[in-house]
């Protein structure tokens, strides 16, 4: 009987033994699936939703411009490019002063655009910091007041004066890059062109800009 029970104990030994890499190897998976759980597949998407930015510009001309919209922002399942899409209101104006011969010629443009675009925001993370890259599109109906005044210079008293207002339509392609900040904030700066359809007197058909932009996503 001693023998039997010494056999079956050596037995249960190499049994325990050989068993316990294995036993090993679970258990440092475990601990490896427990320490380091996968990020949940849509913890970017969490910041999906509205948001408003505003901001301010200039063009060629050095003129000013300013404005501000709504926009809403969501991340496709599996993507990690997020798209945003909304409506836009800017206020510009500018001013172009040139010489001609005895003429002394101001040029004056103002443009009220109320347009709607959409862009795809790449390697945007709300939820956390970083660089990411604007480009989009969009269209737009602008208020275009075109306004001149033409001085001879010899004698400044003599003007002569002309102008242009009408509404266009027009297309707008935009690109940029900006910096998420945590929370929804983000700052962006961009370089939207405008591209009227039609054109009023000598106001330009081309409207390119640069736009530094502060957002924030709810």
């Amino acid at each position: 009987m001693h023998k039997v029970a010494i056999v079956l104990l050596w037995v249960g030994v190499v049994l325990l033994l050989s068993s316990a890499p294995v036993q090993a190897k679970k258990t440092v998976k475990a601990a490896e699936s427990t320490s380091t759980p996968a990020p949940p597949a849509a913890d970017e998407r969490e910041f999906s939703g509205f948001g408003v930015h505003f901001g301010v510009g200039t063009d060629v001309q050095l003129g000013l411009g300013f404005g501000g919209g709504v926009s809403y922002v969501f991340f496709p399942e599996g993507g990690s490019t997020g798209f945003e899409f909304g409506p836009d209101l800017f206020f510009h104006s500018s001013v172009e002063e040139y010489d001609d011969y005895n003429w002394h010629y101001k040029d004056t443009t103002s443009l009220q655009v109320f347009g709607v675009r959409a862009n795809a925001l790449f390697g945007y993370t709300p939820g956390g910091s970083g660089i990411y890259w604007v480009a989009g599109t969009g269209f737009a109906a602008v208020a275009v007041d075109w306004e001149s005044v033409s001085t001879y210079t010899p004698d400044p008293r003599s003007r002569v004066l002309d102008g242009a207002h009408g509404t266009a339509g027009g297309w707008i392609l935009n690109l940029g890059v900006g910096s998420t900040l945590g929370a929804g904030w983000d700052v962006r700066m961009e370089l939207p062109v405008l591209f009227l359809f039609s054109n009023y007197g000598k106001a330009a058909a081309i409207a390119p800009t640069l736009t530094l932009v502060a957002g924030l996503r709810f």
